[in-house]
């Protein structure tokens, strides 16, 4: 996205992550995002997938969505896919994103299997999927074995002053999250 976001996207996105009251600023994402296996035999990630198809829309919605459900049963509350569309700085489209909103939930169904679409009314309601896009049920890591450990990603990521999500690139978004999976040192 690399470009400051208009004061209506970042209101969506600051009134979205209000809404989701979560206990924490933070969402923890299991390292089988990124990579899978042991560092001998790694397991390339759903991200892997994503940034060899230049999906960046794809991964700001799952990083968004996963942001907003905190507890079970993991779905998000419904939204219209125009609210999506503004969050993402899509709104100024010809049908306002919501063509291109669909089509990269779509893919995180489909694709990469990190959620679960339905419909409430006219609403999309997702329901997260456990990251590693095998299509199990999600549930919340508690760092114990290797499949269950994970890395935070702060709010700041969205509302600090550098608005990380629109002022890093693709590649940047990646090695950012490929960075927050390594040991320190």
């Amino acid at each position: 996205m690399t470009s400051k976001p208009s004061a209506e996207q970042q209101a969506t996105v600051e009134s979205l992550l209000q809404a989701a009251k979560r206990p924490t600023e933070r969402m923890n994402v299991r390292h089988s995002f990124v990579q899978g296996g042991s560092q001998g035999k790694p397991v390339p990630g759903p991200l892997h997938r994503m940034l060899a198809a230049h999906d960046e829309r794809a991964l700001d919605l799952f990083l968004l969505h996963r942001a907003l459900v905190s507890a079970e049963p993991w779905t998000s509350r419904p939204l219209d896919s125009r609210v999506w569309a503004r969050a993402l700085g899509l709104h100024h489209d010809a049908d306002q994103g919501v063509t291109a909103v669909s089509k990269a939930w779509r893919r995180l169904e489909g694709t990469y299997r990190l959620v679960d679409r339905g419909r409430s009314g006219r609403l999309t309601v997702l329901t997260s999927l456990r990251e590693d896009g095998t299509g199990k049920a999600y549930t919340s890591p508690n760092g114990g074995t290797r499949a269950e450990r994970y890395f935070t990603l702060p709010f700041d990521y969205w509302t600090g002053e550098q608005r990380w999500y629109t002022t890093l690139t693709f590649p940047a978004k990646v090695m950012l999250l490929v960075s927050s999976t390594l040991k320190p040192g």
